[in-house]
């Protein structure tokens, strides 16, 4: 076991095997030895045995101290954290408000992401979770609506049929998360902004961004580096070429190669 891990958080509706495309790639490389791979899934998400549950209110601050009881079990003393949409919004509450005491925190990484939700995704979500018509009769035609809706075997089809399951006690083939909780969930992450988090936090943080992102374009991500740096936070920012939203899953090659680069960058700094 490594001293150091790097955690990759999933986004919205996401669950850890979403970062199975690169998890190999960085796994490979040279740049990677002395790191071990961390991939936890998020409170009601896919992979969450408790995603059905509601004995909590769900808000960016319940998934945040579930994923730090979830942190602190790392056998790592250090950790490189990242977060991918939604998943940048428990990890900014972990780091800024210190609940990981035992763990050094080496930086943050916002793949895709800042600390107000875009209207562009949020809208999005609130279609697919609010208009959805589960349970649909076989997975057939699941894939098949999904498939009219975004684009035949589109990446969003592909994604959002990955979360979908026969589940007999529901009835036929529905989510595999409650679609009222995390609709709750995402209004009130919605109606929170992190601007306090992102500006408090010291550490540094890395953001990388799709070049063809429609939820964070050039000048919001820019606007988000910028004010941190006003504040003497240390904050770079680079883009992947060709990838949108999903930049690991668009563009797996470059974001490992912006990833490694990275790591690079905090292997020098904490020598």
């Amino acid at each position: 076991m490594s001293s150091r891990a790097l955690v990759l958080v999933h986004g919205f509706l996401g669950a850890s095997n979403n970062w199975l495309g690169v998890n190999s790639k960085l796994r490979a490389s040279a740049d990677f030895a002395g790191w071990d791979l961390i991939c936890p899934d998020l409170r009601w998400h896919s992979g969450d045995p408790r995603r059905l549950e509601s004995d909590l209110r769900p808000t960016t601050l319940a998934v945040a101290e579930d994923l730090a009881k979830t942190l602190a079990q790392v056998e790592a003393r250090e950790l490189l954290v990242l977060g991918h949409s939604f998943g940048l919004r428990p990890l900014l509450k972990i780091v800024a408000h210190g609940m990981l005491p035992d763990k050094k925190i080496l930086g943050l990484i916002a793949e895709d992401s800042s600390p107000v939700l875009s209207d562009h995704g949020s809208d999005q979500l609130e279609l697919i979770l609010g208009k959805t018509p589960v349970p649909f009769a076989t997975r057939e035609a699941a894939r098949q609506y999904f498939d009219d809706t975004f684009g035949a075997s589109s990446a969003m089809s592909r994604f959002l049929l990955s979360n979908v399951r026969e589940d007999p006690e529901r009835g036929g083939h529905t989510w595999r998360f409650s679609e009222s909780i995390l609709l709750e969930l995402l209004r009130s992450s919605r109606a929170e902004s992190l601007e306090p988090e992102w500006l408090s936090y010291t550490g540094p943080v890395y953001m990388v961004v799709g070049d063809r992102s429609a939820h964070l374009n050039a000048s919001r991500a820019e606007h988000w580096q910028r004010v941190r740096t006003e504040r003497g936070r240390a904050t770079e920012l680079a883009y992947v070429a060709g990838a949108g939203h999903w930049v690991h899953a668009d563009q797996p090659e470059g974001f490992a190669v912006a990833i490694l680069d990275i790591l690079s960058k905090v292997n020098k700094l904490n020598l």
